[in-house]
């Protein structure tokens, strides 16, 4: 394995490594160590910790010249993960191929060895998973040094929390991409590396394993940050850290492993619980008002748990994630090659919600502008702020990856998958009065599969774009067919069990690592 995710440049853990650094904090003759080293040291490591949230939106290393500088549409880091994903669970459709840049990403051949996203995403979250085993193991050094200051120590190890949270992130996505349960072919599957192992090679780990791994490491990291702030949102805090885990629990228990349902969905339920009693003051769900107007672009939005603030010096401009998706913006939607709901999908929207259900006005059948015609487009969800045509050239809108409406559906889902269907329909209830209030009281009547139909609309809706459909559609198992407003493969149907939803382990991998 090392050939192939090691090569890539480490700069996060490089820069932060470099001589003046002594981590250890003992002279050789055992003095003290100064307030400069002490200082020296923290800075270190908050460097090395800011290189691990950068890469949720750099995405590759601009050096790695395998996929950046031929592809630099692989650069985007999560939100290029959402986007794919989703393209993948077919309710997002391109409808032309002027570029091919999006349109590709359609074709529905990344899941097999040779697929360039394929081995993009593999390289891409074991580099990250290396530089966060490598941030804990330096943390380690501090913390079992008995000359370590208690004030080093005790940043040490919060900084170590939130590598370990970050780490169990990047797991997370391996094991929506990579894991296909029941399989003994040897075709699927991850490796598992922590910070006790980063340069061994190896072959697959059970997923069982890891995931027991990441589940018992990440819950013992949220006890450790405790109250921390996160006022830029760039970073962690409690509550992220708890979504991640319920996000991992709920995969696990509702689709990976099924015999695990009630320990995972009653955990993924306490988690998601415990967010929307700490968020619900400081993170309310997008108000009814706002539905339309808020444009998904801008982190200081109330609702935003997560996210970042997209300057035009971190913009890649034209590679964006609002370049596929926002006409307001220069980009290659503007020009023909964009982002649309699946035309069936936007027609069912009616029965599936109800009539009057505002998130169906996120799109419009047709939109003319620059004399184009643009159909189905996400105009009324992802915009730029001044909704001038092609009038954004500094690229700056900013990337949400996690608000506060998951949180409900999470627990709507849990508890459903629990048998609770009273409280299920509480946590949507919450959701639907700030999108479509005049259908609230309607929810009481749905019991069964008419209200398991209802939660899985509302994952299809509210989420729509954002990275959760992919794994929404194998918990709920729900089949689809493309419509005609796909560039390629109209009228494919697809299920949970499609081969396109599955990764193979990238060639590349398989080429190097003799354990395979």
């Amino acid at each position: 394995m090392k050939k192939i995710f090691f090569a890539v440049a480490i700069f996060v853990v490089a820069l932060a490594a470099t001589g003046c650094t002594k981590l250890l904090l003992s002279e050789p003759r055992g003095e003290d160590a100064s307030q400069a080293q002490v200082e020296s040291n923290v800075d270190a490591l908050d460097v090395s910790l800011k290189g691990l949230y950068s890469i949720m939106y750099i995405g590759s290393d601009l050096s790695d010249r395998e996929f950046s500088n031929e592809d630099r549409r692989f650069i985007e880091g999560q939100k290029f993960i959402d986007l794919v994903s989703d393209m993948l669970a077919s309710d997002v459709a391109c409808p032309q191929a002027s570029f091919n840049w999006l349109a590709n990403r359609t074709y529905m051949d990344e899941y097999l060895s040779n697929g360039r996203f394929n081995n993009w995403l593999w390289k891409y979250e074991y580099n990250n998973i290396r530089n966060a085993n490598s941030l804990i193991a330096r943390c380690n050094l501090i913390l079992d040094n008995k000359n370590s200051i208690p004030s080093l120590k005790e940043h040490a190890q919060l900084v170590k929390a939130q590598a370990v949270i970050m780490r169990a992130h990047f797991y997370s996505n391996l094991f929506n991409f990579y894991v296909k349960p029941g399989d003994t072919s040897g075709n699927f599957g991850i490796i598992y590396h922590d910070e006790t192992d980063m340069n061994v090679e190896k072959g697959l780990t059970p997923y069982n394993e890891v995931v027991d791994r990441v589940i018992a490491s990440t819950t013992e990291a949220i006890g450790q940050i405790g109250d921390l702030k996160n006022p830029s949102k760039v970073g962690l805090d409690a509550n992220i850290a708890k979504m991640i885990l319920a996000y991992i629990h709920l995969n696990r228990g509702r689709f990976f492993d099924e015999t695990k349902k009630t320990e995972s969905c009653t955990e993924a339920l306490r988690l998601a619980k415990e967010v929307i009693a700490a968020t619900k003051a400081t993170n309310p769900i997008l108000p009814y008002e706002a539905v339309l107007t808020n444009g998904f672009n801008n982190v200081g939005s109330s609702n935003w748990m997560w996210g970042v603030d997209v300057t035009p010096e971190k913009s890649y401009s034209l590679y964006c994630f609002f370049s596929f998706v926002d006409i307001y913006t220069l980009s290659y939607a503007s020009y023909g090659e964009y982002a649309a709901i699946d035309k069936d999908l936007y027609g069912k929207i009616d029965e599936m919600l109800d009539a009057k259900d505002r998130r169906k006005e996120w799109w419009t059948q047709e939109v003319k502008a620059g004399g184009m015609n643009f159909y189905y487009l996400p105009n009324n969800k992802f915009f730029d702020k001044n909704r001038i045509f092609r009038g954004n050239r500094n690229w700056d809108t900013d990337y949400v990856f996690m608000r506060s409406e998951e949180a409900y559906l999470i627990a709507a889902e849990a508890a459903y998958a629990l048998g609770n269907e009273a409280e299920a329909r509480t946590y949507l209830k919450e959701l639907v009065a700030q999108r479509s209030p005049d259908n609230v009281n309607a929810i009481d009547a749905l019991t069964g599969d008419k209200l398991k139909d209802y939660i899985a609309a509302n994952w299809r809706i509210e989420m729509w774009l954002e990275g959760k459909t992919f794994m929404a559609l194998k918990r709920f198992k729900w089949e689809t067919t493309r419509a005609s407003n796909h560039f390629y493969w109209k009228g494919r149907k697809l299920d949970a069990n499609s081969q396109y939803f599955y990764f193979e382990i990238p060639l590349r991998e398989k080429s190097y690592n003799p354990y395979l």
